[in-house]
């Protein structure tokens, strides 16, 4: 191997070769980066040829010392700062230290590359102590005793200096180094640069900064200092001057340089001449102030000067369809400031690609996979030490083959044609009608399919011209059209002929254009669309804000995310449970980086989270984490990425409502999260899983999730069939546990009329009238109840069309319920507005394991009302209704007895919801019915609740809970005539007669939020 002379710093260009540069020619140039002998340990010596893993070689997953590089223990750049004069902290550099590292930081920064800070840990005794006296001119009056204590510790600094860099960069041999040096610590670089000079190992050092240097010799290579104003050329450092010289500091180069800061007067840098010492002594330790900031900055940017002559391959990835041309320019930071900035040197090239040495990628390849292609680059004018580098190149096949979304599926066949199955009230099944469908059909019109996705309520797809069509339901502008008109066949979004993919939510999509621009539309209320607004809606594609080029989106729910060419992954939109990954709760109407520095080729976003995929095949996800859907072996939400629990490499993931799967690189799909449905695949068992389980499922493809099912390809659809989204001829309900009938017959049926001209305590007698004696069994107190209010917001308010259509769907929004109610272990739900299909999901999404009265078995009208009970703890005793005004009519309200399982102790439940608005003859009625119940049940001497949104405040505590004595769950006090109102009142009430309420809660949380447009109530009811 040839010797470098560190004098010239002059290398040797690297061999260009097409392909793969000759395995001597890698040795040689690793070997000469371990040169750094003082301070690096002995380095790889040499690098292995990439070797098969899985049918694809190491070298295409990713560059083992391009990962390295990018490894947080091995940054781009290494700035070891050692101070002098007391400054200095553990691992906090001082001040004046600080002033330099903290700029080349931001620099660094600015231009693409990782540094990392560390601190020869040092103790110094501050430069006080080199005097004799503060009276006189500087050199005089400096103490020799107290000069050499002052110097002592610069021996160990230069022994700790080589540890620390040593140990850094015997890791990561592509490493720059920068010493920044104070005082002692200047003497400490100044010793440490000769050592590396002598053997010749200055190549990772571009530049070192020494501040207030006592080893300064006179007519220094590095030519006279910076300073306010700066020291004379012919001047010394203290140490020098009345001391052995310990010599200059190495010649600059083309490549290397030192960068020297000394004050004129300094009495450590430049003791002689006239300086009376106490200025002398204040100007040594001046350099932190205002006075230095000019020259501190200044010395900064020429030490940066140098790092930036090394060029940084930028993190990049370029996507391509099979066989589509690639024509690439590899972008670097940094490199030579005039002509070619750097030259690119072939590592490892996938077969049918080429690299330029000037860092142009191109060819095609004709098989769908992620490849890297690994080099080297360096600097040509300075020629600069090589460093790896990488692209990954992601070759995608023209099918998606398979997509679900909402409860609907769809894909695209051999033949480019498109077909779906399931849900199809909206036209989103594409076949011009809307008809369910348990078997796919045809997407409506002429073939030539690329892509396809689904997000439940309509349907984009892309065509192999690069066309982009929707149809569905368009309620919010989804078809990328000026109208809102649904389409039950797909229509054209715009002219354009260059769109790529295409992700469809259920009320927004996004797509990418082969520019590597990013566009969404539809719904924008959390600002999912990406624009930097939250306008309620958006009918035609907007560009998403910044200049990332993009390489996928995924829309999901109410937020979107997408991968770009750096490899950084960006989301934006709906952020309450962490799923945009900035480790942060916070709505991003613009895109904000995915944090943890993951390179992420491929992310997957559905309602509350989102999973990745890095090159390297690990799985990432974050957000939402109820179920286990983040992997984890956690059910802790996370608002920044955890690494699923599997060491396995996966090619691609796909997300459901309340599960995720992921497919390995040997096809394998693997899921985790709730299995309720079935969404774990037909080998998983169990309820569900917060690891990685085997589905017994084999894909080609990407997975793609949609409410409670999902689809690949290769393996087709599994999960909930309540659609025939399966599409497999059937409609399936999910399985649920055996139950006996309703042991309640029809309730008490009165006319509105009635309800309106009898007495509040004709209606109550009627209702209760049937209700049987209660012996001295049911009276056993010492029970505690787990009651809960929730108004569920019913599902025709957020049908298109409703009052409220920017809340998630009903069948959703049953799921996010069945959380709360879990969370907060209710075994009495008093229900609010629920329609017949919000009583099915929530019976299905609870698993049966609640009773609810009268449900859907007394018509419609009976179903707002319903109660849930939990069957584990609660039996059923009787039950009634009890009709009171509504909306100008009359509806039955819930009444029911029951007995608690464990104690005997049997309570009355009555649970009602009142006339909104204007209505209030109706509440006054309702209110005075309630009471009246509550009264006449009194005497059984068992405990009374009152549940259920009576859109009262005040009145409802004054009316109901103080005549009666009642107490409320939101406290107040009632007792004889007192009838003090709560402090905080809610139209949701919780009323108890016979008990007492602790641990109420009163939940307006995120989990809330998206579920309904009221708070939760909860509370403790205890019986003695």
């Amino acid at each position: 191997m040839t010797q470098l002379r560190s004098r010239s710093r002059r290398f040797p260009e690297e061999s260009r070769v097409a392909g793969f540069a000759p395995a001597s020619s890698r040795i040689a140039r690793l070997a000469s980066v371990s040169l750094v002998a003082g301070l690096l340990l002995a380095a790889n010596a040499g690098q292995q040829a990439p070797t098969a893993v899985g049918g694809r070689t190491a070298a295409d997953l990713a560059p083992v010392a391009a990962q390295a590089r990018r490894a947080a223990s091995c940054t781009d750049l290494l700035v070891v700062g050692i101070d002098g004069n007391g400054q200095g902290k553990g691992s906090a550099p001082g001040q004046v230290v600080s002033a330099i590292s903290s700029k080349l930081e931001k620099k660094a920064e600015a231009q693409g590359r990782t540094v990392t800070t560390k601190r020869v840990r040092l103790r110094t005794p501050g430069a006080v102590v080199v005097l004799r006296t503060k009276r006189g001119a500087a050199l005089p009056a400096v103490s020799r005793p107290g000069l050499k204590r002052w110097k002592k510790p610069v021996r160990a600094g230069i022994k700790a200096t080589r540890k620390q860099v040593n140990s850094q960069l015997s890791a990561c041999p592509e490493q720059q180094v920068v010493l920044v040096g104070y005082a002692q610590g200047a003497a400490v670089a100044h010793q440490v640069l000769q050592d590396l000079d002598k053997k010749d190992a200055l190549r990772q050092v571009p530049a070192a900064v020494l501040v207030s240097d006592p080893t300064r010799t006179p007519k220094s290579s590095a030519g006279r200092p910076l300073g306010n104003p700066g020291a004379g050329r012919a001047t010394e450092g203290v140490l020098t001057r009345l001391t052995r010289s310990a010599g200059d500091v190495p010649d600059p180069t083309d490549t290397f340089r030192v960068v020297q800061v000394c004050h004129r007067g300094d009495l450590v840098c430049d003791p002689g001449g006239k300086t009376s010492a106490r200025k002398a002594l204040g100007l040594s330790l001046s350099y932190a102030s205002k006075k230095s900031r000019a020259a501190m900055r200044l010395a900064a940017e020429r030490a940066f000067d140098q790092v930036s002559l090394w060029p940084v391959a930028a993190t990049q990835q370029v996507v391509v369809a099979i066989g589509e041309q690639v024509s690439t320019q590899v972008a670097v930071q940094g490199g030579s400031p005039s002509g070619q900035p750097a030259r690119f040197t072939p590592v490892s090239v996938p077969a049918g690609l080429t690299l330029s040495d000037a860092g142009l990628l191109t060819g095609r390849v004709d098989t769908a996979g992620i490849y890297t292609v690994s080099f080297t680059v360096a600097g040509v004018s300075p020629v600069t030490p090589g460093r790896s580098g990488s692209v990954l190149v992601n070759v995608r096949a023209p099918s998606s083959g398979a997509a679900a979304g909402g409860q609907s599926s769809c894909g695209v066949h051999a033949d480019a044609t498109a077909w779906c199955q399931g849900r199809n009230d909206f036209g989103q099944l594409g076949d011009g009608t809307t008809t369910l469908r348990i078997s796919p059909v045809q997407v409506a019109g002429a073939g030539g399919w690329s892509r396809i996705a689904t997000g439940g309520s309509f349907t984009c797809g892309v065509k192999l011209d690069g066309t982009l069509w929707c149809w569905g339901l368009n309620n919010f502008g989804q078809l990328g059209g000026a109208d809102r008109a649904t389409s039950l066949v797909p229509r054209q979004v715009g002219t354009g002929t260059t769109w790529r993919e295409v992700s469809a939510s259920w009320q927004h999509a996004c797509a990418t254009q082969a520019d590597g621009s990013a566009w969404c539309w539809g719904q924008n209320q959390r600002g999912q669309l990406g624009n930097g607004a939250t306008a309620n809606a958006s009918t035609a594609p907007v560009r998403v804000a910044g200049t990332q080029q993009w390489t996928s989106v995924s829309a999901g729910g109410w937020h979107s995310c997408g991968t770009t060419t750096s490899g950084a992954a960006y989301c934006w939109g709906d952020n309450a449970f962490g799923q945009v990954g900035d480790g942060t709760i916070t709505n991003r109407p613009s895109p904000t980086v995915v944090g943890g520095g993951l390179q992420l080729v491929q992310v997957a976003t559905t309602w509350g989270r989102t999973c990745g995929v890095t090159a390297s095949g690990q799985a990432w996800c974050w957000g939402e984490n109820s179920n286990g859907e983040l992997g984890n072996g956690t059910r802790t939400n996370s608002a920044k990425p955890v690494q699923v629990s599997d060491p396995g490499t996966f090619t691609g993931v796909g997300t459901a409502l309340t599960a995720t799967c992921a497919t390995r690189n040997d096809g394998q799909v693997l899921c985790w999260g709730d299995n309720r449905y079935g969404q774990l695949g037909p080998a998983a068992s169990g309820s569900g899983s917060s690891t990685p389980v085997g589905s017994g499922l084999v894909s080609s493809g990407p997975v793609t999730g949609g409410w409670l099912h999902l689809c690949a390809e290769g393996a087709g659809c599994w999960g909930a069939n309540d659609a025939g989204q399966l599409g497999n001829g059937t409609i399936a309900p999910s399985p649920m546990p055996a139950e006996a009938a309703a042991p309640w017959g029809p309730g008490t049926t009165l006319t509105t009329q009635q309800v309106r001209k009898w007495s509040a305590a004709k209606v109550a007698q009627t209702a209760i009238a049937s209700r049987p004696g209660v012996n001295a069994r049911a009276r056993r107190g010492s029970t505690a109840i787990q009651v809960m209010t929730f108004n569920i917001l019913g599902s025709q308010h957020t049908a298109p069309g409703g009052a409220r259509p920017n809340f998630a769907p009903g069948r959703v929004r049953a799921e996010w319920a069945k959380n709360l109610i879990t969370q907060r272990g209710a075994t009495l739900v008093g229900l609010s507005e629920p329609q017949p299909d919000q009583i099915t999901s929530l019976d299905v999404a609870t698993n049966g394991d609640f009773s609810i009265f009268p449900g859907n078995t007394m018509g419609y009208d009976a179903a707002p009302q319903s109660v849930m009970w939990k069957d584990s703890e609660w039996a059923y005793v009787w039950s009634n209704t009890v009709q009171m005004p509504f909306m100008r009519s009359s509806r039955p309200q819930a009444l029911v007895r029951l007995r608690n399982k464990a104690t005997g102790q049997e309570v009355y439940w009555i649970n009602a919801h009142l006339s909104p608005g204007k209505m209030q003859d109706d509440r006054d009625k309702g209110m005075e019915i309630i009471k009246q119940v509550v009264k006449q049940l009194s005497v059984d001497g068992l405990p009374v609740l009152v549940t259920g949104d009576l859109n009262e405040h005040a009145k409802a505590f004054q009316r109901i809970a103080c005549p009666l004595d009642m107490n409320a769950a939101v406290g107040g006090r009632t007792k004889g005539k007192t009838c003090q109102l709560p402090k905080a009142m809610r139209v949701d009430w919780i009323f108890g007669k016979g008990g007492t309420f602790d641990t109420t809660e009163v939940n307006q949380g995120a989990q809330v939020r998206r579920t309904t447009d009221h708070a939760v109530v909860s509370s403790r009811f205890s019986v003695q």
